[in-house]
């Protein structure tokens, strides 16, 4: 199985797919939420599009941030491979990152 993180948004199904075109037979679908973000009307043909394939294709949520939801998630599925997909999004410039903005993108960094 391919774990696939960030798997239900824009980037992540774009791996999935890039994955599956490489010969990938089991994915699974992290995201914080757990499903295709609410309006997402492209994201939500792409997973559907995977759905569609002779594959397996299991999705769920596990915030990535979170080292014991990583650990049960990993317990609980035979993984043979991640794709680091997952990231949040905060526009500011980089010469006017302080402390906070930056260790909110980076706290899902850790594993």
């Amino acid at each position: 199985m391919q774990l696939v993180t960030g798997g239900l948004g824009g980037l992540g199904l774009q791996a999935a797919t890039a994955l599956v075109d490489s010969g990938a037979q089991s994915l699974l679908l992290v995201s914080r939420r757990g499903h295709v973000a609410q309006g997402d009307e492209m994201s939500k043909g792409n997973l559907e599009a995977l759905q569609s394939l002779d594959i397996t294709v299991g999705t769920c949520a596990c915030d990535v941030a979170q080292t014991d939801a990583v650990a049960d998630l990993l317990v609980h599925n035979c993984v043979g491979g991640i794709v680091h997909a997952a990231g949040v999004i905060d526009f500011v410039e980089l010469k006017a990152v302080g402390p906070g903005p930056f260790f909110s993108v980076s706290r899902c960094l850790k594993l």
